[in-house]
């Protein structure tokens, strides 16, 4: 199995030479929560707004109930992706560059062929995403890698066509570049064979250790968890009032219209993404474990976090939402996302 990690560097280093891989700047901050005693980072915008993605876009508009169909749309900006962002091709999956990093070499594997933000993970994802992970560690100065994946619209997902990101940590200096100051202790938790994590004081969530275990065992291991946590089926609802979210195959309005001047055949789907009928939720996991979180609200206060949330590493757009957070402290703004 081929080592991935010199190939994400150059990618890495060629995108940011030409221009287009374009890096969020951030300032970090790690505070100790003065409600539980963990400590917490937060990592603040430094150039003002933040790109807004389509599907936060989408839930906007649902919330506003805006009726112009012409504000339905949401573009699938992995069909066609950036060629600039690709690292490497698989069968069924693309792994690509994050165009717009918070943090350096963070990856996402996204599906060849659209499948939606709203499904559950599947075996032949796990199958991809746990062989990613051993190439990127086949490396000997890869440490440790997380993937994690937001299911739905209350997860903090920022696009409709399904995909899996995995982000580089140190077990040993989770502190240095991307403080996430959860990810030493769920590990050592997860050695001990623990399902709940000590820290997550009343947030509903599942934890089990996936260590030494077949892609098949992860994968039911996983739908067990989700059935616990009744997750695994969609609701039926008879009397929504939901309206599809339509994808376009293109990764924006300018040239979805050339196309159709041009008479062009485009590709798009109709995406039914209703919290309501697909509950939301978080998961995160490594070769050792996996942890579920399910979602009750997208955010708090107009304050948004997806999976890194939970492993206390949270991002903001302004000092203003900094400054919140800080005073509530991290677990009770996530308890805000959450069940207990």
């Amino acid at each position: 199995m081929t080592a991935l990690l010199p190939k994400v560097k150059k990618v890495t280093q060629d995108a940011m030479s030409n221009g287009s891989l374009k890096p969020l700047i951030v300032v970090s901050d790690l505070f100790e929560d003065v409600h539980s005693g963990s400590k917490f980072c937060i990592k603040t915008m430094k150039t003002g707004s933040l790109k807004t993605s389509n599907l936060e876009n989408r839930i906007r508009e649902k919330k506003e109930l805006i009726d112009d169909t012409s504000n339905k749309i949401a573009y699938d900006v992995f069909r066609p992706f950036d060629k600039n962002m690709l690292v490497h091709q698989m069968s069924n999956y693309t792994l690509l560059l994050n165009k717009f990093p918070v943090f350096p070499e963070h990856l996402l594997l996204v599906t060849t062929e659209f499948a939606k933000q709203t499904d559950h993970l599947t075996r032949d994802d796990f199958q991809s995403g746990l062989e990613v992970m051993t190439m990127l560690l086949e490396d000997p100065e890869s440490d440790s890698w997380i993937g994690f994946y937001n299911r739905g619209l209350y997860s903090g997902a920022s696009q409709p066509h399904k995909h899996l990101q995995f982000v580089p940590l140190s077990i040993e200096e989770s502190i240095k570049d991307y403080p996430l100051p959860l990810f030493t202790s769920i590990n050592k938790q997860a050695q001990q064979n623990k399902e709940q994590v000590e820290e997550y004081q009343n947030i509903k969530h599942a934890f089990k250790s996936i260590k030494n275990k077949t892609v098949d065992q992860i994968y039911e291991t996983y739908k067990g968890m989700l059935q616990k946590l009744d997750l695994w089926d969609d609701k039926q609802l008879t009397n929504s009032t939901s309206e599809p979210i339509h994808i376009v195959c293109e990764v924006n309005q300018q040239q979805h219209e050339d196309k159709l001047s041009k008479g062009l055949p485009v590709e798009e789907y109709f995406m039914d993404a209703s919290p309501h009928i697909h509950p939301s939720y978080n998961i995160l996991f490594t070769h050792d474990w996996i942890l579920i979180i399910p979602r009750s609200n997208e955010n708090f206060n107009g304050i948004s976090s997806n999976s890194m949330g939970f492993l206390f590493g949270l991002f903001v757009k302004t000092s203003q939402e900094k400054e919140q957070i800080k005073e509530m402290g991290c677990l009770n703004f996530l308890k805000k996302l959450t069940f207990n």
